[in-house]
């Protein structure tokens, strides 16, 4: 697995000598329910080739504790193409299609003794559109906001392929270099 993306991340840094910026994005959630404590970390690359077509590489690691004391632990790593719509319309400016692969690896830790009781692989793709919107005059800073669906296969140690969807909300704040 680190062998893969770092691959990616290597063929997405080393490739488009012709490329206009890169961009990294960020965002942290922590909800504090009583019942439910569930905190969220994401990163992200982008590499823009042309005006309009990006390299994207996401990754994610989402914590979450129920009522029982179980422990959810996810990573997900999410490489993917964004197409950036380009126009005069401030409206329709910087809104973007967005295609990607996405795989989970999910454990759940019982609190009392720490062992892991179950784990999942999910392999899958999905789609997002959403818009891009710059803090300052600038554009250094900026704000994606959008939402996605993906469906994958899953697999682990109590489950074998069945097909589960995911919904992707999207908020994160990044900085174009």
């Amino acid at each position: 697995m680190k062998k893969m993306v770092i691959l990616i991340l290597a063929a997405m840094l080393g490739s488009g000598v012709y490329a206009q910026q890169n961009a990294m994005k960020a965002m942290i959630v922590v909800i504090p329910v009583p019942t439910l404590f569930a905190t969220a970390v994401s990163f992200g690359y982008e590499r823009h080739f042309t005006r309009n077509h990006t390299g994207e590489i996401d990754a994610f690691y989402l914590l979450n504790i129920d009522e029982m004391g179980i422990v959810y632990n996810n990573y997900a790593v999410m490489p993917g193409y964004k197409y950036y719509f380009c126009s005069d319309n401030k409206f329709l400016n910087n809104i973007w299609l967005s295609g990607y692969g996405l795989y989970i690896y999910s454990t759940h830790v019982h609190t009392e003794d720490g062992f892991v009781r179950c784990w999942k692989n999910y392999f899958g793709g999905g789609a997002s559109a959403g818009k891009r919107m710059f803090l300052n005059k600038k554009k250094v800073f900026f704000m994606d906001l959008g939402f996605g669906y993906s469906f994958t296969v899953v697999n682990g140690s109590s489950i074998k392929n069945q097909y589960r969807p995911f919904p992707r909300p999207v908020l994160q704040l990044g900085w174009v270099f």
